[in-house]
């Protein structure tokens, strides 16, 4: 074939099959047709361009040579548009491909675990629960049956004032499929309707219980977010308080969490109708009031009770004392976030031998209003406390330097006052949360950590870390960080596992680094240190940035303390 005819048969079979490539879409080349087509591109390129065989078509190959560039100038933009389809059909069959994987994978997996795995995807988030059963349910075949069959599965009962009306459905068909489970059953009070107009609260939550009230002796727990304001919430529980008091065998949940910027507390005690509070629930096990109060003492089996003041005019003397008499409660949270409590000078006393869990949050204040209260525990079988401050952008103006520091540490030094207050702990949380652009610099984990006596607790197995490390940089000098030491007559507990959640984690080095030879020198480094686990953003040894949760083993962790202390 001479060069000239070569040239117009291979220029134009490969426009034509441009042209048939864009026409059908850049599909994948089947028929057999196309198949020749190519077979005759990749045979002239493997043999060349043929030599010319004689002096005029020597003399037509620049004239040819141009008009291919010409050709191909042309089909390029087709190309590159090939091209890019041609890659996006290749990540989209890679993504096709790791799907049809992981779904082999999944129906190796029994019915039984398979549900299981769905019960645990589902309960993660108490908001989309019922939402979320009804997707799997659609899934494939065996997802419906598995689903179907699973009746804990549609056990969870949630509504919102801003969902459609058209959904209400839902709930008949969560407690069809739920068959006799026990139900968990959510309401959210957000004041508007999905269209963010003000809606009859009162009116949508009748509806949602009077669905809810044939099936009363199943309920097993109720909440109610209250978001929109003060007649709606007053609404909502007047509307519970002129139900018929029913009977509800395994009612053992109630939770009350006011989310909106309340002026006053919803006070049981002062004829405020709190929801349920007249129903006969001899089996209420779990208690959860945020600017609630109620009279502790009406519900004796207690195991859980969760406080949160927000807002003035809490009684902590008569709390206080209608806690004592729970001889069963292992677990309480408090939380204070008002400015002011009614008598800051009392003295309050907190005895709760039956306590195993505590967890505690303020708001920290240059005025120190909580001092006794934070002083109040004697609870000697705590085996888990947790700790956590907030410090307001309100706050700013009242703090001078330095004193975050000292209020912080002045706190933590009361909670353990006498050192042995809280010897039996195995698990320690510490926790700051900083409101918007405060300066952590002066009030932070680190201040936390170097007030605490861990020679008077020889139990801690578990310390967990969660917030600023901003103080600890001992390297600047106008740094309020503190200078850690260890007493050498001291006997520091044999802590396992260190895990610390915060952006600048490897800030800790000096710390830990300090901590680990003094076990090295009680000979108990061997069965402590198992891990450390760092959150967030750090550097590793390598000097890299890392943004993943890192686990460094205890051989690792000397390497990992030099590594800062170089």
């Amino acid at each position: 074939m001479a060069g000239s005819d070569f040239e117009a048969a291979g220029v134009d079979t490969l426009i034509s099959m441009l042209k048939t490539w864009r026409e059908s879409g850049f599909k994948q080349i089947l028929d057999e047709s196309q198949r020749k087509q190519i077979a005759i591109i990749d045979g002239a390129l493997e043999k060349g361009f043929p030599q010319p065989a004689d002096e005029a078509s020597i003399k037509a190959l620049p004239h040819s040579a141009a008009s291919l560039q010409k050709t191909l100038n042309a089909v390029n933009p087709t190309i590159s548009k090939f091209y890019k389809l041609v890659a996006a059909e290749i990540k989209e069959a890679t993504e096709r491909t790791r799907r049809i994987t992981m779904m082999c994978g999944v129906a190796a997996l029994s019915d039984d675990v398979l549900a299981r795995i769905i019960d645990i995807a589902v309960t993660n988030n108490e908001t989309t629960r019922a939402r979320t059963a009804v997707a799997i349910a659609r899934v494939s075949r065996r997802f419906r049956i598995i689903a179907l069959s699973n009746h804990a599965l549609w056990s969870f009962i949630y509504w919102s004032t801003d969902l459609s009306s058209n959904s209400f459905y839902h709930i008949f068909l969560c407690l069809e499929r739920s068959s006799q489970t026990p139900l968990e059953i959510m309401f959210n009070d957000t004041g508007y309707d999905g269209l963010r107009r003000r809606v009859d609260n009162a009116s949508v939550f009748t509806r949602f219980i009077k669905a809810l009230l044939p099936h009363v002796n199943r309920w097993k727990s109720f909440t109610i977010d209250f978001r929109g304001n003060a007649q709606s919430t007053t609404d909502i529980c007047n509307t519970i308080a002129g139900l018929d008091a029913p009977q509800a065998p395994l009612f053992e949940k109630i939770a009350l969490r006011s989310r909106f910027r309340a002026r006053e507390l919803f006070i049981g005690s002062s004829g405020f109708p709190i929801p349920f509070f007249k129903w006969p629930i001899a089996n209420l096990r779990d208690l959860e009031l945020r600017d609630f109060t109620v009279d502790v003492t009406a519900y004796p089996m207690l195991e859980r009770f969760y406080q949160a003041v927000v807002v003035p005019g809490c009684n902590f003397k008569n709390l206080f004392e209608g806690l004592m008499t729970l001889k069963s409660l292992n677990y309480l949270h408090l939380g204070i976030f008002t400015v002011t409590i009614a008598n800051p000078n009392e003295v309050y006393r907190l005895d709760l031998p039956s306590l195993t869990e505590l967890s505690l949050f303020f708001r920290v204040k240059i005025t120190k209003p909580f001092d006794s209260i934070i002083s109040a525990f004697n609870c000697p079988n705590v085996t888990d406390l947790k700790v956590q401050f907030i410090y307001f952008l309100d706050d700013e103006d009242d703090w001078a330097h330095g004193l975050k520091m000292e209020v912080t540490q002045h706190h933590i030094r009361h909670l353990f006052s006498p050192p042995d207050r809280f010897r039996k702990i195995e698990k320690l949380t510490f926790s700051v949360s900083l409101s918007e652009a405060i300066d952590a610099d002066e009030g932070d984990i680190g201040h936390m950590l170097y007030a605490v006596p861990f020679p008077h607790l020889p139990n801690l197995r578990e310390l967990h870390l969660d917030g600023s490390l901003a103080s600890l940089r001992p390297h600047i000098k106008n740094s309020y960080a503190q200078k850690f030491e260890i007493d050498e007559t001291d006997t520091y507990p044999a802590v396992e596992i260190i895990s610390v959640r915060s952006f600048g984690s490897d800030r800790l080095y000096d710390w830990i680094g300090k901590v680990m030879k003094k076990l090295e020198k009680q000979g108990d480094w061997e069965k402590c240190f198992k891990y450390l686990e760092l959150w967030g953003k750090h550097t590793n040894i390598k000097g890299q940035k890392v943004y993943d949760t890192e686990y460094f083993p205890r051989e690792l962790i000397p390497e990992w303390v030099s590594f800062w202390t170089k």
